[in-house]
């Protein structure tokens, strides 16, 4: 399926995996160092095929390309990476979590970020997906 909305083409076939295309809104808060920032972003997922997907993210950072994967159901862990520039460097951030399926949300409660690698724990976050390509 292609779903326009605002501007974004959406596709999505999820085959079998939680659909999870459509915009998001995300919270999180991120301690490193002398840096503790608590903020909100804003995610757009515009393509998944099965358990790949990919689309926008934006921040205070600015914008960044996402790509990820979500696993089967039940488990439904999601896993997707952004590259950011942080000064002069280029920095990995991972988010990681468990998507939950309720009738009428799709979200995500208990995820963290981690930067560089997944062993670098740095915050957490959570997400609800707004608007569904639908």
């Amino acid at each position: 399926m292609v779903f326009l909305l605002s501007g974004c083409i959406f596709k999505s076939n999820p085959a079998g995996f939680v659909e999870i295309a459509g915009a998001w809104s995300l919270n999180g808060r991120v301690v490193y160092g002398e840096t503790d920032l608590t903020g909100s972003g804003t995610l757009y997922i515009t393509k998944q095929e099965g358990s790949i997907f990919s689309g926008t993210g934006w921040c205070i950072f600015g914008s960044a390309p996402v790509e990820g994967t979500v696993s089967e159901r039940p488990e439904n862990k999601l896993v997707m990476n952004a590259t950011l520039t942080y000064g002069d460097q280029e920095r990995t951030v991972y988010f990681v979590g468990h998507v939950k399926e309720f009738e009428s949300e799709i979200s995500v409660e208990d995820g963290e970020i981690f930067l560089d690698n997944l062993t670098k724990k740095v915050g957490t976050w959570t997400g609800e997906r707004t608007v569904a390509p639908w």
